[in-house]
Parts: C-alpha cells; sequence; structure tokens
C-alpha cells in the first residue's frame, strides 16, 4: 500500500493557495493515508522561510529542528509536490 496525502489544512492560513506572504511560518496538519485502505494518520509540521526562523530565534548561531519545512518561496502546489514526493517511497505491507 502506497501513502498518499488524503488531506491538509492550517489552523493559521484559511486558504493555502491564495496565500501570499512573503517571510513565513506556519503549522500545516497532513492527513496521510494509503491508497487502499480508509482512515489517515495525523502529522504536522511547520512550513517556514528562513528568515522567519531566525527571526524566530533571534541571537542564536544554531538551532535544531524537527518537523520543519523549509521553503525559499511561497507556492502551496509545490510544498504539496515535494511533500508527496517524500512520503511515495514508503510502502506498507497489506
Amino acid at each position: 500500500m502506497k501513502p498518499i496525502i488524503v488531506d491538509f489544512d492550517s489552523s493559521d492560513v484559511l486558504d493555502l493557495f491564495s496565500y501570499r506572504p512573503k517571510d513565513f511560518g506556519f503549522p500545516l496538519n497532513l492527513n496521510i493515508g494509503t491508497t487502499e485502505g480508509k482512515g489517515a494518520d495525523n502529522f504536522q509540521l511547520m512550513v517556514a522561510t528562513p528568515k522567519y526562523l531566525k527571526k524566530m530565534h533571534p541571537g542564536q548561531s544554531a538551532v535544531l529542528l524537527r518537523h520543519v519545512l523549509l521553503v525559499f518561496h511561497y507556492d502551496f502546489t509545490e510544498i504539496l509536490d515535494v511533500l508527496t514526493r517524500y512520503i511515495q517511497p514508503v510502502e506498507k505491507d497489506s
């Protein structure tokens, strides 16, 4: 069974496709299911630019991050493509 993004949303951004920020960081919820199953598991990550992360961690020379997708410009279609390519190699036995 191959994983797929079943649904997505953000508590901070109402319309992810028309959103046009410059420097940003927001939580993104992903519901990931399989091509052959019902239901999905919920995953959350932060989508952020380097400038936003620098602003959130002033004066620090390094920051250890988990669950962050670093982007250099905002294009939600491209963000979904990156996430889809990331989960595609994962395969679960049925």
